[in-house]
């Protein structure tokens, strides 16, 4: 039977990421861009023309370091998907939008070394934002998202265990495809892993929810 929950911003699910940056700093190799981080540091939007620049040093960049950069992407598809972008850019956006844009070209690089995290990742970052307040575990290779940390104020919004069937009108399943557009891997089952660490704030910075409709299946 599918039931339902619905809440909205939690205090201990912003604790809990401070915590986790703080402890455990943003993972290995290439993980953010150079340029564009400062520029956003300073303001909360960036003109087309500083994003077309910002993406042209972060894989001219990353092709300085990388030993091997289009072992799994041509260069000649990767320039073509580079100009793509370029050429969709809206006059201006913020660290989400380029974030959006951008990560999925650096994703089909494969190589889990080599990614860009979601833009959220100090303290001050969490200060005004709605999170999702569950954590969950991703299943491989079915990709179910099951509940397992319940961070509610009463902790008992959804049982541990139970699975998610959909959030927002999203189907669980839709979400986890589109969420692994954004997570860098040489396979499937390490980019699901390396998903659930960043579930929370990939809801955010792909949706900007702040009100969560959760559809649920309790078994047994």
């Amino acid at each position: 039977m599918v039931q339902h929950s619905k809440f909205g911003k939690v205090k201990r699910v912003r604790e809990q990421f401070i915590n986790r940056s703080s402890s455990k700093k943003l993972m290995f190799g290439i993980l953010l861009f150079l340029f564009v981080a400062n520029t956003f540091g300073q303001t909360t939007s960036i003109s087309r023309e500083q994003m077309k620049q910002d993406i042209d040093i972060l894989f001219s960049t990353i092709e300085e370091v990388h030993p091997d950069m289009c072992a799994v992407y041509p260069k000649e598809q990767l320039d073509k998907d580079i100009e793509k972008v370029k050429s969709e850019f809206e006059p201006s956006g913020d660290k989400n939008y380029f974030f959006k844009h951008v990560t999925p070209l650096v994703v089909k690089l494969g190589d889990g070394h080599t990614s860009i995290h979601p833009p959220l990742s100090e303290p001050e970052d969490f200060a005004n934002i709605l999170l999702f307040p569950l954590g969950v575990k991703i299943t491989y290779p079915d990709k179910l998202i099951h509940v397992q940390n319940d961070y509610t104020q009463t902790q008992n919004a959804v049982p541990i265990g139970a699975q998610i069937t959909s959030i927002n009108n999203r189907q669980a399943y839709d979400l986890v495809q589109e969420m692994m557009n954004y997570v860098s891997g040489e396979k499937d089952f390490f980019k699901i892993y390396v998903l659930e660490y960043y579930f929370t704030l990939l809801i955010h910075t792909l949706y900007d929810d702040s009100i969560f409709d959760i559809d649920y299946i309790v078994s047994g």
